[in-house]
């Protein structure tokens, strides 16, 4: 341990040696000592005017919809139908798929179905014919629930065959692939 005054000595030189530095450069200043000359200042006034306020942030781009864009039928792409980066609207045409095929395909589905409806009004005729003979008591009620059931028949092969004509246009239809969304169109 310390005595109290020698404490007190040693903090009193502590702060005689500080106050002695603090004022040698104003010493060495002193004028005519090889002082610095005062620093030249420039003044301008200040008018009012419009000014461009700009700014370069860092960020990201990204986009509010994206969409994939995959055909619903099966065949070779045979044009693309935009520039990458342009702007495209909603069903807008972006490719076309071969579409020979389901041309083909469309053409049998409507010749399948005028057979059909050959088929419906000859087996209406034959059975008109049965029920006059079953009036007439010259055929049987096998002869007509027969031709009931051919009649029958002969409408569901219709409905079929119109039902597979509609596919068929479908599938035409989905050989030119469409924008999903309206929006700019990115690489291919």
């Amino acid at each position: 341990m310390t005595a109290p005054g020698r404490r007190w000595s040693g903090l009193a030189r502590a702060l005689g040696l500080c106050a002695a530095l603090c004022a040698a450069p104003a010493v060495a200043q002193a004028p005519g000592g090889g002082a610095r000359p005062p620093a030249a200042v420039t003044v301008v006034t200040l008018q009012p005017q419009d000014v461009t306020v700009t700014a370069t942030l860092p960020g990201r781009v990204v986009a509010s919809g994206v969409a994939e864009v995959r055909p619903q039928v099966d065949g070779i792409i045979t044009a693309r139908l935009f520039d990458e980066g342009a702007d495209v609207r909603l069903g807008e045409p972006l490719y076309q798929i071969g579409p020979e095929s389901y041309r083909a395909r469309l053409a049998a589905a409507a010749a399948r179905v005028k057979q059909a409806e050959a088929r419906v009004r000859a087996a209406e005729r034959q059975a008109e014919r049965v029920q006059s003979l079953i009036e007439r008591k010259v055929a049987s009620e096998q002869n007509a629930d027969d031709a009931i059931a051919e009649r029958d028949t002969a409408a569901a092969a219709l409905a079929v065959a119109e039902a597979d004509q509609v596919a068929a246009e479908i599938e035409l239809e989905r050989t030119t692939i469409g924008a999903p969304l309206s929006g700019v169109i990115g690489l291919s």
